[in-house]
C-alpha cells in the first residue's frame, strides 16, 4: 500500500498548490465522472478546484484519487472522515499537512497520534483505510434461470457469502458500505429487486436487502419441510462420503435458518442422516465408529476431517493395491511371453528332428533297395525273352516229347544236343533246372 500523506503532498507540489488546503480523497474505482465529485465536494467544504487520478496499488486495486484545493486552511474545518460522493459511493478523506507529514502504513494496527495542542490536524489511521477499497468481494448474483453466467453461484451459495461478509464488517464498515457492497455485486434481475426496494423504503439496510432477495429468489418450504426433504437424502452411485456429507450440511444449513431444527440439535441430525443415508461405504461407519458417537455428536467439521481422512487413506491402499497387481500382472505376461517362445523353440527343434529322422528313413530305404536289386535286373528286364526250344531225347528231333515220340531211337543226336544246350546255359552260366533233368523224366 502507498503511503497517502507523502503522496498527496507530492502531487500538491506537481500542481503547486498549499498544503494546508488541500484535501486527499480516496476510495475504490468510480465510474461517475469528476464534475459530479465535484459538485458533491461543494456541498459540504469549500472547494476551489479537484484533480483526478486512476491508480492501482500493489495488490492490483484499481482505485479512485482526488486532490481538492479548499478556499481555507483545513484546520479550521470539521472534515468528516467519509463523503459521500454519489449515491451509496463514499470516498475516504486524508488530511495533508506539510508541517506534520506522518507515514503510517496501510497495514498498521497502531493507534492514530491524537492532535497537538498547536492546532495540528490528526493523522488518519491508514490500516481503517483500507476497509473501505480493499475487501474480499462478493460473486456476481443475477437471478437468470436459464441465461445464467459460468462464474455464478446458486443463490443460497451466494446469500451465505453476503450474510457471512456483512457479519463480519458489522462494527468495522458502515452501512453504507454494506449496501454498496451488496449492490456492486447483482445484476438485473435481482438489482431491479434492491431498486424498488429502496423506492418504497429509502431507509432499508443491508439486511433488508438480504431478506428482500430470499422473498424473491429463496425457498418457499418451511422448515419442517425441508426437515423431511432432509432426512430423505442419500448416497448417491460414485458419489464420496465427503461430497455426501457437505451436501447433508448445506441442506441443514438452510432448514436451521428457516427454524425447522434447533441450531444444538444440528449435529445430532447430521450424524444420524450420515449414518443413514451412507450405502456405498458401510465400512467407514465401522472403522470411525460413528455409531457410538450419535449422542455426542462431533462438529460438522470435526467430522468432515475424519471422513476425508479415511478416504485419502483407502485411497492409498488401493493405490498400492493396484500398483502390486500391475506389477503381477507384468510379471505373468512376461513369463507367458517366454513360455510361448519356450514352446516354439521345442517346437521348431522337434520339426527338425522328424525331418531329420524321415531324410534318414528314405536314404537307408534306398540304399537297402540298391542292395537288394540285382545290378543288371533293370538290362535284363528290358531284353526280350528267347523261345525256348525242347527236343526229343529218344530221337533227338525237336518239336516233340519223348512220351510222344514214335521214332526209332537216335541216341548220338540226344547227345550232341545235350552238349549244345549245356554249353548255351540260360544266360547265368547255369544249366536250367528242366535240362538238368534226366533223360528219364523226359
Amino acid at each position: 500500500m502507498p503511503d497517502y500523506v507523502s503522496y498527496g503532498i507530492e502531487w500538491c507540489e506537481e500542481k503547486n498548490y498549499p498544503v494546508d488546503r488541500c484535501l486527499l480523497l480516496v476510495s475504490r474505482k468510480l465510474e461517475i465522472p469528476t464534475k459530479r465529485i465535484y459538485i458533491s465536494l461543494c456541498g459540504s467544504l469549500p472547494t476551489e478546484t479537484v484533480d483526478r487520478r486512476e491508480e492501482v496499488d500493489a495488490h492490483g486495486w484499481q482505485k479512485t484519487l482526488v486532490l481538492a484545493k479548499l478556499s481555507i486552511h483545513v484546520r479550521e474545518l470539521n472534515i468528516p472522515e467519509t463523503i459521500v460522493v454519489a449515491e451509496d459511493m463514499e470516498m475516504r478523506t486524508i488530511i495533508l499537512k506539510k508541517t506534520a507529514v506522518i507515514s503510517t502504513p496501510m497495514v498498521s494496527s497502531s493507534p492514530a497520534p491524537t492532535a497537538s495542542t498547536n492546532n495540528t490536524s490528526p493523522a488518519i489511521d491508514l490500516s481503517r483505510l483500507s476497509l473501505g477499497s480493499n475487501y474480499r468481494k462478493l460473486r456476481v448474483f443475477s437471478g437468470h434461470t436459464t441465461d445464467k453466467s459460468k462464474d455464478e453461484d446458486k443463490y443460497h451459495v451466494w446469500r451465505a457469502q453476503a450474510k457471512a461478509l456483512i457479519e463480519e464488517a458489522e462494527t468495522e464498515v458502515s452501512q453504507s458500505e454494506k449496501k454498496r457492497r451488496l449492490r456492486e455485486a447483482l445484476r438485473s434481475p435481482a438489482l431491479d429487486i434492491i431498486d424498488d426496494l429502496k423506492k418504497d423504503n429509502p431507509q432499508a439496510t443491508a439486511k433488508d436487502y438480504l431478506d428482500a432477495l430470499e422473498v424473491v429468489f429463496g425457498t418457499t418450504l418451511s422448515g419442517e419441510e425441508l426437515y423431511h426433504q432432509f432426512v430423505g437424502l442419500d448416497q448417491q452411485a460414485g458419489e464420496k462420503p465427503s461430497d455426501y456429507l457437505s451436501r447433508l450440511q448445506s441442506s441443514l444449513r438452510q432448514i436451521v435458518q428457516k427454524g425447522g431444527i434447533a441450531a444444538d440439535k444440528a449435529n445430532q441430525a447430521l450424524l444420524k442422516q450420515f449414518l443413514k443415508g451412507t450405502l456405498f461405504d458401510q465400512l467407514l461407519l465401522v472403522d470411525l465408529h460413528l455409531r457410538d458417537q450419535v449422542v455426542n455428536a462431533p462438529t460438522y467439521l470435526t467430522l468432515l476431517g475424519q471422513v476425508r481422512r479415511w478416504e485419502e487413506e483407502c485411497q492409498g491402499k488401493t493405490k498400492k493395491a493396484k500398483a502390486i497387481g500391475a506389477r503381477i500382472a507384468h510379471v505373468a505376461k512376461v513369463e507367458a511371453v517366454n513360455d510361448r517362445k519356450s514352446e516354439q523353440d521345442l517346437a521348431e527343434r522337434l520339426s527338425r528332428i522328424e525331418q531329420l529322422l524321415a531324410n534318414s528313413a528314405c536314404s537307408y530305404q534306398q540304399q537297402s533297395t540298391e542292395s537288394t536289386t540285382p545290378p543288371n535286373s533293370s538290362s535284363q528286364s528290358r531284353q526280350p525273352r528267347r523261345p525256348r526250344s525242347y527236343f526229343c531225347y529218344k530221337c533227338g528231333e525237336e518239336g516233340h516229347m519223348r512220351r510222344s515220340c514214335q521214332n526209332s531211337q537216335n541216341q548220338e543226336l540226344v547227345n550232341e544236343k545235350l552238349i549244345a544246350a549245356l554249353h548255351q546255359g540260360n544266360g547265368r552260366r547255369h544249366l536250367r533246372r528242366s535240362d538238368q533233368m534226366s533223360s528219364d523224366d523226359q
